[in-house]
């Protein structure tokens, strides 16, 4: 029976070739998990003219709620024209 020898420089590819690969997933790892930590905001500590601002949360979109001249709310959304201005709020517009 022949005996086998391993040969020692592949070995040496295999491992910088693992170590490549456990390199790209945790950094992969890292890239994609630090997008999802939240924010905190914090206001200045004393802010000269303060006012109210409120942020809606509907699900899919954002709405921010500033006071306008008046003191009355005005809100402002970004989004999709038809989702928005016309109303169409159903699952192919969300």
């Amino acid at each position: 029976m022949p005996i086998r020898q391993k040969s020692i420089g592949a070995n040496r590819v295999r491992g910088a070739y693992r170590r490549r690969v456990v390199t790209a997933l945790l950094l992969g790892a890292v890239l994609i998990l630090g997008g999802c930590t939240t924010t905190t905001i914090v206001p200045p500590p004393s802010p000269q003219a303060p006012a109210t601002v409120l942020l809606l949360d509907h699900g899919l979109h954002a709405s921010l709620v500033l006071p306008d001249e008046t003191g009355r709310a005005v809100r402002y959304s970004y989004g999709d024209w038809d989702y928005y201005a016309l109303g169409e709020t159903g699952w192919r517009n969300a």
